[in-house]
């Protein structure tokens, strides 16, 4: 399920769109130019067969991240958010979740290495939303 709200900010030349997803979007219903700037709110508070279904598009480096946390509630929300990302830029580009390459070091913004035509960033706050 996705619902959309659409505004216009400053200039007509930038267009927001905030999408509440419990799904993955198409990229067929998105406008990816530079004139565009989509917000996704999504919940890291998922059931364990959601979870697992992320952790799968993970790769080595990201799954070897989640290993490393001390507590299974955090190592639950990163895969979680990294899933949820790769399902929703693979979804925008027409590219499987797993075949992204992500990069950035542990405290550093990640970034596709490959197309690197899209940008993005990540944001996360309690799950009490």
């Amino acid at each position: 399920m996705q619902q959309s709200i659409e505004a216009s900010v400053g200039p007509s030349w930038v267009s927001i769109k905030w999408h509440l997803c419990s799904s993955p979007p198409t990229a067929a219903s998105f406008d990816l130019t530079s004139e565009s700037l989509h917000v996704f709110r999504v919940s890291l508070a998922q059931p364990v067969r959601s979870i697992e279904r992320l952790a799968a598009h993970l790769d080595a480096e990201e799954m070897q991240r989640a290993s490393r946390f001390r507590f299974d509630v955090d190592r639950r929300r990163y895969s979680a958010l990294r899933g949820m990302l790769r399902e929703v830029l693979g979804s925008l580009l027409g590219v499987h979740p797993r075949m992204l390459r992500l990069v950035g070091a542990a405290f550093e913004k990640p970034r596709l290495l490959e197309p690197a035509m899209l940008e993005f960033n990540i944001s996360h706050s309690a799950d009490d939303w």
